[in-house]
């Protein structure tokens, strides 16, 4: 085995295989490098162990061996068996445990060695499987160094090797790293210093149940990332050189310290030694705050959270908003509250070091996994594991799409114990899917987003949250927030201190967090109009724009968002439109692609069939009500896999069909003084067309796309924007906040009360709520107090009387 190049006057920090001589002479000499960093006096979080990339022997961890005892204080590190031979002579084996516990090194290599070398997943399998998957690396384009290895394989193999590594996975896991190292340059013939990623642990633990028996062992968490620092040098290997003498020295991390040498030991000559950094080595770094998902904390708590400690490969490996479940080893490092002084406080800083990260595809849904290891497949970096499989999944997808009844399928399979509303749970699919987003810049047009903006509004009790909720069981990225329960700082981003750097930071809101999924917002009428304010760029531009504390920057904000609203007064007023009926400016709504209007209307059919329906999914669960649905799990994967490998393009035949649909909505309102469709319409028209395509795995937006696209906006149209007076269809009263019949009352109230007002004294003030009165009883109408205040905004603006708001009251002028 190769061995660490010495540097003169340089103890060396690993050792190789306990089977060789020399390297048990030098195991003796590693006394004061331990496994455990409680001792660290760093600040903040603590440098990581010295990298596996940079040393030979057991990987890149601080290794040491000792006795079995550990409270002896002899500096022979071994432990002495005498063994009588055939001959009656006397010979004496050395044997070598890992510090502190009586669990042999040799013993240790032998269990991993035999792992790798007679694992088998299948009895009947020719090779072993870890031999199939390092030829698998080898043979992969990417060049890889590390290799995944499931923790529930090493159980099944032995109870014992699983427990070593689960409780002394600091110096166990270089074991794992040496031995797979020697094992891929047997087989492969290539050398390769392998880091071996253990996951699957099988015992996941819960943040807020982390403690001190838990430090510096194997521990599994799962959580959704809320906060990721920058890329941060760690220096993993000094260089020293005296400023008199010019030697040089190597320095190597100690406990995860640099230890600085006081003076140069060729010369001589105290504190001479200046390190040059351009001759030192870095490890990439970054810091990743997991906090625990909302439906995973107890009832009445408050989240906790753990930071990471990623390196080299897991850097900018997840973003936040991103569900995932980490294996790493969780160790603790003491805290000073004066830099100057070696005291230290009595509570240590935890965090945990990163082994293995994989992403959760289909979080908050049903645990059980579908038949095969298609968890595999979103392992971070993991591109070598089980391609068989993946290509059978995707086979399986393709499958589903090249179905005739596949829309059919995907309309059951969402929300199956929602009754009806066939037409609702379309548009929802089509948010789902999505658009294609474009890059026009090249042609001077900027970008278009394709994700879909979906408002349910209508009467309380007709299951809108209950879609907001099984849209964020299914897709896989995505925050569910309620509108008096969110500020605009908490959907877009605010500023915290960071804990490492002290620098003010911004943490992501529920809509960054979002970006990539759905934002899920309901009651949304409830928010405020601060809150409501900061939605009109990212619903539009898909951005958030941010200077707070001298940070100004552009957040990305490409998540879809469905909102769902109830009426004023909790009761629709067939009489009002809906900017009357929801406390929503007209502003807001134009930015929904599809406005669905969910009424409770008596009928005693209906009645009786929802009855039946919701006690038949008590009594035998929402499986039962369809013969042919996909499991929440596979709906979330395929459509998953749709978003990234499916893009449809828009044919000439498709356009020209667009462009007719286009025009058909225009003349939808039956008048040529209303208008139905707007420019922002045919780009909602393209999306769904491209959604409906990427449910079929189609490339091309077919007819049947376009024309089904029309449909639905037709339908929502017919709900939403329809004036109740004269019951055509007006697409003004969702962009200026009135149809064209309200406009043409309003001009005629307000020739009327200029009329009314012209013989009243010029300069006498008139309160609004006496001349409302007045008004209503001389005129016999039934004027409103928020029309009476927009007519006198148009006399205001004809100069006509002027506005006195202390008093609310209004004077005439001339």
């Amino acid at each position: 085995m190769p061995d660490i190049p010495s540097t003169p006057n340089r103890p060396r920090s690993f050792v190789g295989p306990s089977s060789s001589t020399s390297q048990n002479n030098s195991i003796s000499s590693q006394h004061e490098i331990g496994t455990s960093r409680l001792g660290s006096e760093l600040a903040g979080l603590p440098s990581t162990p010295v990298p596996r990339s940079n040393l030979s022997g057991y990987g890149n961890r601080i290794f040491s061996t000792g006795r079995a005892n550990p409270s002896s204080t002899s500096n022979e590190f071994s432990e002495d068996l005498v063994v009588r031979t055939t001959e009656g002579q006397h010979n004496v084996v050395q044997r070598d445990y890992l510090w502190g516990t009586n669990v042999s090194v040799v013993d240790l290599e032998n269990d991993v060695r035999n792992f790798f070398e007679n694992f088998r997943v299948n009895e009947d399998d020719e090779l072993p499987y870890y031999k199939k998957l390092m030829i698998n690396l080898s043979e992969s384009e990417r060049d890889l160094n590390f290799i995944n290895v499931d923790c529930q394989h090493i159980l099944a193999y032995s109870r014992r090797l699983y427990e070593t590594l689960r409780d002394y996975v600091e110096n166990a896991i270089q074991i794992f790293d040496f031995i797979a190292s020697e094992k891929y340059e047997n087989w492969c013939g290539v050398p390769n210093q392998l880091q071996v990623r253990p996951y699957n642990l099988g015992e996941e633990v819960a943040m807020r149940d982390l403690d001190p028996s838990d430090i510096n062992k194997l521990v599994a968490i799962k959580g959704m990332v809320i906060r990721v620092s920058p890329i941060l040098p760690d220096l993993n290997f000094a260089f020293f050189e005296c400023s008199v003498c010019h030697f040089s020295l190597e320095v190597l991390p100690v406990r995860g310290r640099i230890v600085e040498p006081s003076h140069c030991e060729n010369c001589g000559t105290n504190f001479s030694l200046d390190i040059i950094h351009n001759r030192c080595k870095f490890l990439n770094k970054q810091h990743i705050k997991l906090q625990e998902a909302p439906e995973t904390i107890p009832a009445g708590q408050t989240p906790h959270a753990v930071v990471l400690v990623c390196l080299d490969e897991f850097k900018d490996a997840v973003q936040p908003g991103d569900r995932i479940t980490v294996t790493g080893m969780f160790q603790a490092s003491s805290i000073r509250p004066n830099k100057n002084q070696r005291i230290i406080k009595a509570v240590f800083k935890t965090h945990m070091e990163v082994f293995h990260i994989k992403k959760a595809e289909a979080h908050r849904v049903a645990r059980e996994r579908l038949a095969g290891p298609e968890e595999f497949f979103h392992d971070v970096a993991d591109v070598h594991e089980m391609p068989d499989a993946r290509d059978s999944l995707h086979a399986r997808f393709h499958e589903f799409a090249a179905s005739p009844n596949i829309y059919q399928i995907l309309i059951s399979s969402f929300a199956p114990g929602i009754w009806q509303h066939e037409d609702i749970k379309k548009g929802i699919l089509c948010q789902l899917f999505g658009g294609v987003n474009k890059d026009l810049r090249d042609r001077g047009l900027g970008k278009s987003r394709g994700d879909i903006n979906i408002l349910l509004c209508g009467d309380p009790g007709t299951s809108k949250s209950q879609f907001l909720t099984h849209v964020n069981k299914v897709t896989p990225r995505g925050i569910y927030t309620s509108g008096k329960g969110s500020s605009s700082v908490g959907l877009t981003a605010y500023v915290s201190k960071d804990p490492v750097t002290k620098e003010l930071v911004l943490e992501s809101g529920a809509l960054v967090l979002s970006d990539g999924g759905i934002c899920c917002i309901d009651e949304f009428d409830k928010m405020s109009e601060g809150t409501r304010s900061v939605l009109h760029e990212a619903m539009e531009q898909q951005t958030i724009s941010i200077a707070k504390a001298g940070i100004i920057c552009t957040l990305n904000a490409r998540a879809s968002v469905l909102a769902a609203a109830n009426p004023i007064g909790s009761s629709w007023n067939p009489k009002l439109p809906i900017v009357d009926n929801i406390n929503l400016p007209p502003t807001l709504l134009s930015r929904f692609d599809l406005i669905y209007l969910i009424l409770d209307n008596p009928d005693p059919m209906n009645d009786r069939q929802l009855a039946r329906h919701i006690t038949a999914m008590y009594a035998t669960g929402p499986e039962a009500l369809s013969a042919e649905i996909m499991p929440p799990e596979l709906l979330a994967r395929y459509i998953s896999y749709a978003r990234e490998h499916i893009h449809p393009v828009i044919t000439d035949t498709a356009a020209e069909a667009l462009v007719h649909a286009y025009m058909e909505l225009r003349q939808f309102g039956g008048s040529r003084k209303t208008i139905a469709a707007t420019p922002r319409q045919l780009e909602s028209l393209i999306r769904i067309s491209e959604a409906l395509a990427r449910m079929r795995f189609s490339s091309e937006v077919a007819l049947g796309d376009v024309a089904e696209a029309l449909r639905l906006i037709k339908t929502a149209l017919c709900q939403s924007v329809t004036d109740p007076v004269t019951g055509m269809v007006d697409m003004s009263i969702i962009t200026t906040g009135l149809s064209e019949s309200s406009r043409q009352r309003l001009n005629q109230s307000v020739v009327s009360l200029r009329d009314y007002l012209s013989h009243r004294r010029i300069g006498a003030p008139l309160r609004l709520r006496a001349l409302l009165e007045e008004y209503n009883q001389q005129n016999n109408a039934n004027l409103q107090m928020h029309q009476l205040r927009d007519i006198c905004r148009s006399l205001v603006e004809e100069g006509f009387i002027s506005y006195n708001s202390r008093q609310d009251a209004i004077s005439l002028i001339y």
